[in-house]
């Protein structure tokens, strides 16, 4: 019984320290993450894991953080004669049954004219819009300014 209890709070506690996770229908978002700013930027970035159990695809077309931003826009990164570039998407694709991730070198949601630094150790309230799913809100963990997705991956697990 007591091999029990411990178990269960075990998995209680797993589930606590995932609470930044939100599911939504057949919509999953994981692991929201920015990196801390690096000091004298008003530019911020956010990356997240995508999940989408439906028959039928999603898209996320905006988000919303009140007070943190001039705006938020939706980014891709491509490659234009040897050089990467970001550029502006109008949506990121939520492949039926499948996932994306937004991370560092692909898809992302870009801060500009951040109105104070993001800081190690704190969370941001998101507000994602997605084309089916609606509005849902998240908490975004600010992490170390060296961050990378591996990290991330490492926490998660």
């Amino acid at each position: 019984m007591r091999l029990m209890v411990t178990l269960a709070f075990a998995l209680l506690m797993g589930g606590l320290v995932q609470a930044s996770d939100v599911k939504q229908g057949a919509l999953e978002i994981q692991q929201p993450w920015a990196r801390a700013s690096i000091p004298g930027t008003t530019t911020g970035a956010i990356y997240l894991k995508l999940g989408n159990s439906a028959d039928v695809p999603d898209a996320l077309v905006g988000a919303k953080a009140d007070g943190l931003a001039d705006r938020i826009e939706l980014h891709t990164h491509v490659h234009e004669k040897g050089v990467m570039k970001m550029r502006q998407v109008s949506k990121v694709v939520v492949p039926a049954k499948g996932s994306i991730a937004l991370q560092p070198g692909a898809e992302h949601i870009m801060l500009f004219g951040l109105k104070r630094a993001l800081k190690s150790g704190e969370k941001i309230p998101l507000t994602l819009q997605f084309e089916k799913a609606g509005m849902v809100a998240v908490e975004v963990k600010v992490e170390a300014i060296d961050a990378n997705p591996a990290d991330m991956q490492k926490k998660a697990h």
